[in-house]
């Protein structure tokens, strides 16, 4: 049987960031384990390549950007998954893929009623070092290491160091890390830092779902608008703990403060730690048929 082809279409830049770009590798990856070939294309539209799609059989777009007409060559050209969080546009017949905590609650059934829909962390796009999950965690009496991971657009770093400055003042004694983006670090190395780590304070990207297989206590903060119903998912299900607030405001930093103190005792952590792996147990990607 013919090996099918595939082209995934996503993009990367300071404002954006890598969240787009890292599920679109975890999406290459899935489908390498169904023996498809994938060519990933960053940062070009699928208006430019439109005799190039007659090569491929599957086709993906993860955009905030790209126009109707792009998603309309796609399903046209190829069978087509378009990668969606917001319900962005008026998608033509195609496959829609969402695999955030908040998915399900989102009306994509009335919206999309002629598509078909892959909702939900079941289809949690993880890269290779994240499927396996960890055996529920032992945890320490007391935090020592705290793990930041908010992304690489410029108001990812913001969030970053205003929080660090306030980890500071709350705490002299424990050890601060960051997944830093611009060093390129491996899915290896991000697990073994999740692994290694207390206690996370996390983007409400897609990220939270990384550190839910690892069974990482972590503090989710809401730094787009576009993470808002997966931080309320994610807040409303009991797995993280929630701070919201305008970052570098009083607000925010009071209701940091708050969230802090709540995961200090160590039962509190193990409830975080264990009801995020129990979301997490089940993908649905070996049942997939492409």
């Amino acid at each position: 049987m013919q090996e099918l082809r595939a082209i995934i279409f996503t993009e990367s830049t300071p404002s954006i960031g890598l969240g787009h770009l890292r599920r679109c590798e975890a999406l290459r990856e899935i489908l390498q384990q169904h023996h498809i070939h994938v060519q990933l294309v960053c940062n070009q539209s699928p208006l430019d390549c439109e005799k190039t799609l007659e090569s491929y059989d599957i086709s993906v777009l993860d955009s905030y950007l790209q126009p109707l007409q792009a998603y309309e060559i796609l399903a046209h050209s190829t069978r087509a998954i378009f990668l969606d969080d917001t319900l962005r546009l008026p998608y033509p017949s195609a496959t829609i893929l969402n695999a955030t905590m908040a998915a399900l609650h989102l009306p994509y059934a009335q919206t999309y009623p002629n598509h078909t829909l892959w909702l939900g962390l079941g289809y949690a796009l993880l890269r290779a070092p994240f499927c396996s999950p960890l055996p529920l965690r032992e945890h320490n009496e007391t935090i020592q290491q705290i793990l930041l991971s908010f992304g690489g657009s410029a108001a990812a770093q913001h969030y970053c160091e205003v929080v660090e400055a306030l980890l500071l003042e709350l705490c002299q004694d424990i050890r601060i890390v960051r997944i830093d983006p611009a060093t390129n670090p491996s899915a290896h190395e991000i697990r073994a830092l999740m692994e290694s780590s207390c206690l996370a304070v996390s983007a409400a990207g897609g990220t939270l779902t990384e550190l839910a297989f690892c069974g990482t206590p972590t503090i989710a903060c809401c730094i787009a608008d576009n993470q808002r119903p997966n931080f309320f998912a994610w807040a409303q299900s009991g797995a993280v703990q929630a701070c919201d607030g305008e970052v570098g405001s009083t607000e925010f930093a009071n209701n940091f403060s708050n969230a802090f103190a709540c995961v200090q005792p160590k039962n509190k952590r193990e409830i975080l730690s264990a009801c995020a792996q129990n979301l997490v147990r089940e993908c649905l990607w070996q049942s997939v048929k492409f």
